[in-house]
Order: C-alpha cells, then sequence, then structure tokens
C-alpha cells in the first residue's frame, strides 16, 4: 500500500485512487496532478462562470455607485469652489472699509487656494496661496499702522 500524494488516502500500489474534487466531481489522481473527466470540467466552468458573473454584476454595481459618489464629490468641490472664490473676491471689494476685510481677504485667498489643489489644478492653488500670503503680510502692515504695501 502507498500513500497517494494528492489526498493522503492508501491505495494498492501503482493503482490510482478516485477522490472527491473541490466542485464535487469525481477526479482521477496519478501522483500529484489530478486528470478530471469532461463532466467535471464542464462542471468546474459552469461554476466559474457563475462566478464571474456574480463578480462582474458586483463591479459594475460598485462602478455605478463609485460613479455617483464621484459626481457628487465633483459637485461638492465645485460648489466649495464658487463658495470660496465668491467669498475671496466680495473681502477684496470691502477691504477698504476695514483692516480685517484684508484679514478675511488673505482667509478666502487660503480657501481658493485648497480648492485649487483639491480640484487638481495646482497652478491655481499654488497662485492663491501667494495671494493670501501678500494678504496677510498688508494687514498686518495695517494693524501696525503703516502705509498700506
Amino acid at each position: 500500500m502507498a500513500r497517494n500524494p494528492v489526498n493522503g488516502c492508501l491505495t494498492p500500489a501503482g493503482r490510482p485512487t478516485e477522490s472527491r474534487s473541490p466542485v464535487g466531481s469525481v477526479a482521477r489522481a496519478h501522483g500529484p496532478n489530478r486528470v478530471v473527466s469532461s463532466q467535471a470540467r464542464e462542471e468546474r466552468f459552469r461554476l466559474s462562470t457563475k462566478l464571474r458573473r456574480g463578480r462582474a454584476a458586483r463591479l459594475v454595481r460598485r462602478s455605478k455607485d463609485s460613479r455617483l459618489l464621484s459626481v457628487r464629490l465633483c459637485a461638492v468641490l465645485t460648489a466649495y469652489g464658487a463658495v470660496a472664490v465668491t467669498f475671496m473676491m466680495l473681502m477684496y471689494a470691502l477691504e477698504h472699509r476695514a483692516p480685517w476685510f484684508v484679514a478675511a481677504f488673505a482667509c478666502g485667498c487660503a480657501l481658493s487656494s485648497s480648492y485649487g489643489f483639491l480640484a487638481g489644478t495646482w497652478p491655481f492653488g499654488v497662485v492663491e496661496a501667494i495671494w493670501s500670503l501678500i494678504a496677510l503680510r498688508r494687514y498686518a502692515a495695517l494693524r501696525r499702522g503703516d502705509a498700506p504695501v
């Protein structure tokens, strides 16, 4: 008697043993390799096709969900950008009224800068960050009583 290397069953020397394959069909084991009957091959193909259909359906559902999420995020990002730029421009128009409008303009520039980086337009983000620093410098000068820069 010898042990079958595939499933560990005791077999008469030189004779293969039958064992159950993972899909429930009969397979013959010859050493470390299995020779699978055509019926077992068909059953495996049928099961793998079902699995693929299930996976594909889940992927399609996920892609639809991710597209919906992407559209929502894009809409939120666009609204954020519109509010940030509008706030920045409003504070720029009101700068001459009081020094705190200059500080608010600097905050608006920082918000617009963050929008630029989030939207993937890094040059816009860099320019707005620079404008934010310039506005903060102007605010500091106004608070000290220096002439506007």
